[in-house]
């Protein structure tokens, strides 16, 4: 079974984000780095589009992902900490950095 995540995008403004019935989207966002790996780019996409992976622990993201290992869980996450996408907070918990969504692709635009 294939299911797409949506999430709202809001248009920036002058360097201020600003949300106006007008400018609001939706779209599946897809990390464009190219120099992320596979793994790393999947588990960045279920995080952005799911709000239920996004602000998880990794036993949470490990369940989101039962055919991977933890290893590849944690190596995916330490790639992404390393280069801004994810934060560790100190509780643990991995979070997307929102600073980093305007370097991403929008994919399937609609209103």
């Amino acid at each position: 079974m294939e299911v797409l995540f949506f999430v709202k995008i809001i248009k920036l403004n002058g360097g201020k984000n600003e949300m106006t019935k007008a400018k609001r989207e939706t779209g599946i966002i897809a990390p464009v780095n190219n120099t992320l790996s596979l793994e790393a780019r999947g588990l960045l996409a279920v995080m952005l589009n799911d709000p239920c992976s996004d602000y998880q622990s990794i036993e949470h993201l490990c369940t989101t992902f039962q055919s991977d290992n933890r290893s590849t869980v944690e190596k995916a996450l330490s790639e992404l900490c390393e280069k801004n996408y994810v934060f560790k907070l100190p509780t643990n918990i991995f979070a997307v950095n929102k600073n980093k969504i305007h370097d991403m692709q929008i994919i399937g635009i609609g209103r």
